[in-house]
């Protein structure tokens, strides 16, 4: 399945996911010793961690079949590197 929009992700901001996305990935890329861990949230208060944490230039993607998550998402980065690319990649599910 191709990812056919994305968002930009900045350091614990919360983004909201359009409703009906499916085919989610997170893409990280950088420079030195960083950590990225997504979170997930129903609220924007109460926070969970999506998957394990990365730490190099990769991607995670979500199984749809499995894998389910609040439409609020945000990147928590820690670490002394530098982080010059943070997105969540989907694609809308048409109903």
């Amino acid at each position: 399945m191709i990812a056919a929009s994305f968002l930009d992700l900045e350091h614990n901001t919360a983004k909201e996911l359009p409703q009906y996305v499916d085919s989610i990935v997170f893409e990280v890329k950088g420079t030195g010793s960083f950590s990225v861990t997504f979170q997930h949230s129903a609220d924007g208060t109460n926070w969970y961690s999506i998957g394990s944490a990365l730490t190099s230039n990769s991607i995670m993607a979500l199984d749809n079949t499995s894998e389910h998550i609040f439409l609020n998402v945000r990147p928590v980065i820690t670490g002394t590197g530098t982080v010059s690319v943070c997105k969540v990649h989907f694609r809308r599910h048409k109903r």
